[in-house]
C-alpha cells in the first residue's frame, strides 16, 4: 500500500485504513522503521487498536509504548505539547520529551505498567512547552494498554487541559478576597440603598465619623448630619436621582463627631437587575476638605508664579500631566513672534529644527514616563526665522498631596556658546587629525626597533620598545576619542551598520587588551551566536573603553568578567570589575563629557571614554548604564538591537 501524506501537513500522518469489517495497515509518511516501534505493519494488535482509538477521539490523548515509552499522540494532544516539544516528540522516548516533570510523572508511568491506572483533576505540572516553564493544569487518566497474553504493553494517555478554568478559578477567589478586605478597610464613608432610597446599611467608616449609631441612622436619619443650609438641595438631587433611576455626584459638608464639618464628594451609583431596574444604590462619602485647601493654594501660588514668569526674560513654559504644554510666557511668545496659542499642547514642536526635533520629544516622551528630571539642547526658530541654540532645563512638578503636575521649562539662549563649543570642536578636530600621521609614522618606527632589537637579542631594547609601543597605542587611542567627539558634535559622524556576530568581535577585543596588558585576568562568559546590526568599528571601541576602565579602576591581578546574553529582541553585553566602584549620586553624570570622579583623581583620564561609548549606544538605539557601590566593584552594561535579517555577517 503506498504512503499517505497528510493534507495538513499536521501530526496526523497516523492513519488507519477500514474497511471490509476488519482494521487496515496502518501507513504514515515518515519511515518508523528506525524507532523503536519497528514496522508499524508488525505492531502488536492491542497497540494498533489504541492507536485507532486514539485516532479517532476529539480529546487529547498519547500513547506511550514499550520500555521506553515511546510517543503516539493525535491532533488534540498538539496544543499541550507546544511548539517547544512538537513535532520532535513524535516517536521519542517520554522520558525525553517530559525530561523537566519526568520525576513527577515517572513513578505513575510504573504505576500503570505494573497493571494500576491513574488519573488526577486539575493536576499541575511545570511544563517547558513554548521556550519557558510555565504552571499549567489537566484533568488526566493513565490506563494500561493490555497485550493478548494479559501483560501491560504501553500506556494510554488522556488529558484535558484546565489551565484557563483554573487560573480563572484561582483570579475569583483573589478577587473576592481582596473585595472583603477592602471592604473592611475602605477610607470612604460608604452606604446602600433600597430602589426608593431608603438607606439600610452604613459601613464603619461612616459611624466613626459621624460618631450616630444605627438607631440614629434608621430610615431618613442621615439628615441629621447635613448642613441645613444645603440639605434642602441635597434631597432635591437626590429624589431626581430615584426617579430616573440616573446617577448623581455633589460636593457638600458632613457633620463630624466633634460638631465640625468636612467637605466630601459624594457619588450615587444605581444598581440594575437584568431587566434595567434599579433594585438598590450604592453611595460613597469621599472627604476632599485638604483637596480644595490644596486646590486654592496652588491657584495662589500659580498666580504669583506667572507674575514672576512673566517679568523674567527666561524662556519659561508649563506643561500638564498629559504631558502637553499649558503655558509659555511673554518671553517665548516674543522669541517666536508666536501667540500662545499657537505654541500649547504640541503647537511648540513645529518651531523646532527638524534635526532636532524627534530626539528632543522622544527625551521628553521617556521622562515624562518616569517622572524625572531631563535637559538638552536644541534649535527653535526665533521671530526672524533664524534658528538659535537654546538649553533647556526640565523639572517635573509635584502637588502638596506628592501627585503628578506635569513639567516646568526654562530655556535660555546658548547660541554662542555653541558656536564657540563647535569651533572648538573643529579645532580639536583638525589637531587630532592632523596629530594621526607622526603618531602613526612613530608607532611603525618603534614596531621596526622593536623587531630589530628582538633579531639581535637586545632584550632591553626590546622591552624598552614594548613600553614605548603601548604608549603610542594610548595616544593613538586618546587621538582617536578626541577625533570621534568632536565629529559627534559637529554632526559628522557617520555610522556604518551591518551584520556581524557581537560574541566574536568581544572575544577580539579581549584578545586585543590581553595582548598590551598582563595585570589583570579577562574571562568571557560561554555565549553563543548573537548577530546584530550596527557599527563594528565603533562598537568594538566601546568594548574597549569599557575593558580599559574595567583593568584601570580595579586593583591588579583581579578579574574581569564580560557577558554577552539576548533578552527579547536585544543583545546585552555585561563587563564586571572587582574595583573602586562608583558612589550612587555619580552614576547619572558617569557619561556626561569631560566627567571625573573625585574619588578617582590619582588616576590618569580625560573624562571622554565613556561620554563617547553613550554617544555611540544611543544613535544605535541602545541604552547604556552601570550599576555599582563603592569598594564592591562595577557592572557596566550595554544593548544593541539583532539583525532583523539573515544577511551575511561581516566575517
Amino acid at each position: 500500500m503506498p504512503y499517505m501524506q497528510h493534507e495538513k501537513d499536521s501530526l496526523a500522518d497516523l492513519y488507519f485504513l477500514k474497511g471490509g469489517g476488519e482494521m487496515g495497515k496502518l501507513i504514515r509518511a515518515a519511515d518508523w522503521t528506525s524507532t523503536p516501534l519497528g514496522d508499524p505493519s508488525e505492531w502488536p494488535a492491542s497497540l494498533r487498536t489504541a492507536v485507532a482509538i486514539m485516532l479517532d477521539n476529539p480529546f487529547g490523548m498519547y500513547i506511550a509504548w514499550g520500555p521506553e515509552y515511546t510517543q503516539l499522540y493525535n491532533d488534540g494532544y498538539r496544543p499541550i505539547l507546544g511548539s517547544t516539544k512538537h513535532p520532535q516528540a513524535l516517536g521519542i522516548s517520554t522520558r525525553e520529551t517530559f525530561s523537566e516533570i519526568w520525576h513527577i510523572i515517572g513513578p505513575m508511568f510504573q504505576g500503570v505498567m505494573d497493571g494500576k491506572a491513574v488519573g488526577f483533576p486539575d493536576f499541575m505540572l511545570p511544563l517547558n512547552r513554548n521556550g519557558f516553564i510555565e504552571e499549567c493544569y489537566f484533568d488526566f487518566s493513565y490506563s494500561p494498554i493490555r497485550e493478548e497474553t494479559g501483560e501491560v504493553g504501553g500506556v494510554l494517555v488522556t488529558v484535558i487541559e484546565t489551565t484557563s478554568k483554573k487560573k480563572a478559578e484561582d483570579a475569583l477567589r483573589e478577587n473576592e478576597v481582596r473585595l472583603r478586605t477592602l471592604a473592611d478597610n475602605i477610607p470612604n464613608l460608604v452606604w446602600m440603598a433600597n430602589a426608593d432610597g431608603y438607606i439600610f446599611w452604613y459601613n464603619k467608616q461612616w459611624y466613626d465619623y459621624t460618631g450616630t449609631t444605627p438607631a440614629d441612622m434608621e430610615g431618613w436619619g442621615w439628615q441629621s448630619v447635613h448642613d441645613p443650609a444645603v440639605l434642602q438641595d441635597v434631597l432635591v438631587k437626590w429624589k431626581a436621582s430615584i426617579a430616573t433611576g440616573e446617577p448623581f455626584e455633589m460636593i457638600f459638608p458632613l457633620k463630624a463627631a466633634n460638631g465640625n464639618f468636612c467637605q466630601f464628594l459624594t457619588r450615587v451609583m444605581p444598581i440594575k437587575d437584568g431587566d434595567g431596574k434599579v433594585f438598590q444604590w450604592f453611595g460613597t462619602n469621599t472627604d476632599i476638605t485638604r483637596q480644595i485647601e490644596t486646590e486654592q493654594q496652588l491657584k495662589e501660588s500659580e498666580e504669583r508664579f506667572r507674575l514672576m514668569a512673566e517679568g523674567t526674560s527666561i524662556l519659561i513654559g508649563l506643561g500638564d500631566e498629559s504631558s502637553n504644554a499649558i503655558y509659555f510666557n511673554k518671553a517665548w511668545t516674543d522669541f517666536t513672534g508666536r501667540p500662545m496659542t499657537d505654541l500649547i499642547r504640541y503647537g511648540w514642536t513645529e518651531m523646532v529644527h527638524p534635526d532636532d526635533r524627534e530626539q528632543y520629544i522622544a527625551k521628553y516622551l521617556e521622562a515624562f514616563a518616569e517622572r524625572k528630571p531631563f535637559s538638552g539642547e536644541l534649535q527653535v526658530l526665533n521671530r526672524d526665522g533664524q534658528f538659535r541654540w537654546v538649553l533647556s532645563q526640565n523639572q517635573p512638578r509635584f502637588s502638596p498631596d506628592g501627585s503628578f503636575g506635569g513639567y516646568i521649562s526654562t530655556c535660555v539662549d546658548i547660541t554662542e556658546q555653541k558656536q564657540d563649543e563647535l569651533r572648538k570642536n573643529d579645532f580639536i578636530g583638525m589637531v587630532s587629525h592632523e596629530l594621526k600621521t607622526p603618531i602613526t609614522s612613530i608607532y611603525g618606527y618603534l614596531q621596526l626597533l622593536h623587531s630589530k632589537a628582538s633579531k639581535d637579542g637586545d632584550e632591553l631594547t626590546a622591552h624598552i620598545m614594548d613600553k614605548s609601543i603601548l604608549q603610542a597605542r594610548k595616544m593613538t587611542t586618546m587621538i582617536n576619542s578626541y577625533l570621534n567627539i568632536a565629529r559627534l558634535e559637529s554632526g559628522k559622524i557617520q555610522l556604518s551598520p551591518s551584520n556581524f556576530y557581537l560574541n566574536d568581535l568581544i572575544l577580539e577585543m579581549i584578545d586585543e587588551m590581553s595582548a598590551v596588558q598582563s595585570t589583570h585576568v579577562i574571562s568571557c562568559a560561554p555565549c553563543g551566536p548573537v548577530l546584530v546590526h550596527a557599527d563594528r568599528e565603533k562598537i568594538g571601541t566601546v568594548i574597549s573603553n569599557l575593558l580599559s576602565n574595567a583593568i584601570k579602576y580595579s586593583p591588579g591581578k583581579s578579574q574581569v568578567e564580560v557577558r554577552c546574553t539576548i533578552e527579547h529582541d536585544t543583545a546585552m553585553v555585561v563587563v564586571r570589575d572587582e574595583g573602586i566602584g562608583i558612589r550612587q549620586e555619580e552614576k547619572e553624570k558617569l557619561f556626561e563629557r569631560y566627567y571625573r570622579s573625585d574619588a578617582h583623581n590619582n588616576i590618569p583620564g580625560f573624562g571622554i571614554g565613556l561620554y563617547l561609548s553613550a554617544e555611540i549606544i544611543q544613535r544605535h538605539h541602545g541604552r547604556i548604564s552601570v550599576d555599582s557601590e563603592p569598594n564592591k566593584g562595577s557592572v557596566f552594561y550595554f544593548t544593541l538591537p539583532l539583525a532583523r535579517d539573515s544577511g551575511t555577517p561581516q566575517e
